[in-house]
């Protein structure tokens, strides 16, 4: 007999997300407005959108998006609205620090007006991530080191954070804004498929080996292809950089 649970009753099985949380969320969202400038400050090739349209009463806030919830008691535990294009300020006693099992915040590439870090983000139990800035739009904002950004906390928000916290926190900060090589290299596709769209006429193509490793990438500007194309001449070098690590193969560069 199988022990297999069909994936249809897996999903039934899924716990809806708590009405405290949800409610905690629409609240947030009612003090938050939308703007399409809100984000333009942040790296062009990330794309913005607001993701609080689809947040909804009477739906699940957990299928909503930016929202991560865990599975069995339906809480929310993780919540990435980097890039929502959210204007406004986020006040000491925001509705997000009633969300109890919170432990991964990102709030990056919005325009939060200069709003300060409130210190109930470090007093948060189960908090073990968190990312609110991007381009300065937070009071206060600079690049420290671990123990200079420890003793920044403890002397403005009255918060002891341990090192090993802090440290875990950059790791994790690192991770989320840039990925490791393999999650990069795993992007590409996103990557070449943006710039085909936002460039007309660019030619993009990414080769596999036999064991569909990654091999080469290529890419060409339209731009490039339109503006020279009277003048354009032959191709006279080729050079490749190897790559020797886990993910194999070479980038191609051609010199004219």
């Amino acid at each position: 007999m199988s022990s297999r649970i069909p994936r249809s009753i897996k999903s039934k099985m899924r716990k809806l997300c708590s009405s405290e949380d949800s409610f905690a969320l629409l609240h947030f969202k009612n003090t938050i407005s939308i703007n399409t400038f809100a984000s333009s400050h942040c790296n062009n090739y990330v794309v913005s959108y607001p993701k609080t349209h689809s947040w909804k009463q009477g739906s699940d806030c957990c299928s909503w998006d930016g929202v991560t919830c865990d599975r069995f008691i339906g809480h929310v535990t993780a919540l990435d609205l980097s890039s929502s294009q959210l204007l406004g300020i986020v006040e000491v006693n925001s509705s997000l620090f009633l969300l109890r099992n919170l432990n991964k915040l990102n709030l990056a590439c919005n325009d939060f007006q200069g709003s300060r870090m409130s210190s109930k983000f470090g007093s948060m139990d189960t908090m073990t991530g968190v990312i609110v800035h991007c381009g300065g739009h937070w009071k206060d904002n600079q690049f420290i080191g671990l123990n200079s950004f420890a003793c920044c906390i403890m002397n403005k928000h009255d918060i002891n954070l341990k090192y090993n916290k802090a440290y875990r926190s950059k790791n994790h900060t690192l991770n989320t804004a840039f990925g490791d090589p393999w999650e990069s290299f795993k992007r590409l596709p996103e990557f070449f498929y943006m710039l085909e769209q936002s460039n007309p006429g660019t030619v993009t193509k990414i080769e596999t080996d036999s064991e569909n490793r990654f091999a080469y990438g290529f890419m060409s500007l339209g731009v490039s292809i339109v503006g020279f194309n009277e003048v354009i001449r032959l191709v006279i070098a080729i050079d490749a950089t190897h790559l020797k690590s886990k993910t194999m193969g070479c980038f191609i560069s051609c010199g004219m």
